[in-house]
């Protein structure tokens, strides 16, 4: 099975991954002084429901299908010149069953997974725990707005994504630089 990233491309795989966690909610709190301060309340559900409309769109038309079984179906059922993709109907349990294992058994047999997972929980712990209580800060202790409050996580959302983004591309450096050497 190909992975969809090689062994030297790790260190950008590993941006895509944490530039949406560590910015989404350091940006949230921005946009969350903005409509509170200026719109309603009841606005924010509709604010929601067009922007999670936009994404799924958007994903439906660009993102490419890489579960490897799915394709395979796919070129299959091109093969043999059928257009409709043919599913069996199996039950709920049999379908899932295997798909919700995988995890598990990849904490068992992936040992490293145990440290690299803890490391990452209690990371994004202390940083949820950051983010909960950074707003109560400049609100109660130096009395500012929502609005005002809410911009102090510029410096939380710049600095996350630049050290996720550098510290990626200087993965992939020192990757390539240490396998040259060999």
């Amino acid at each position: 099975m190909a992975d969809m990233y090689g062994k030297a491309e790790r260190g950008r795989s590993m941006a895509i991954v944490t530039l949406l966690p560590f910015i989404g909610p350091a940006l949230g709190p921005i946009i969350g002084g903005l409509i509170t301060q200026y719109i309603h309340w009841s606005w924010i559900f509709w604010i929601m429901s067009l922007v999670n409309t936009a994404i799924v769109l958007l994903g439906l038309m660009f993102i490419r299908e890489t579960y490897t079984p799915v394709l395979l179906r796919r070129k299959a059922a091109k093969e043999a010149g059928s257009t409709i993709e043919r599913t069996s109907y199996k039950t709920l349990h049999s379908r899932l069953g295997p798909h919700l294992m995988r995890p598990l058994r990849i904490l068992v047999q992936r040992p490293i997974i145990w440290p690299i997972s803890l490391l990452a929980t209690i990371s994004f712990a202390v940083y949820s725990l950051m983010l909960s209580t950074y707003a109560t800060l400049w609100i109660d202790k130096y009395n500012q707005s929502e609005l005002i409050s809410s911009l102090h996580y510029l410096s939380i959302a710049l600095g996350s994504t630049m050290a996720g983004q550098i510290g990626a591309h200087v993965m992939d450096w020192l990757y390539k630089r240490l396998t040259n050497r060999s």
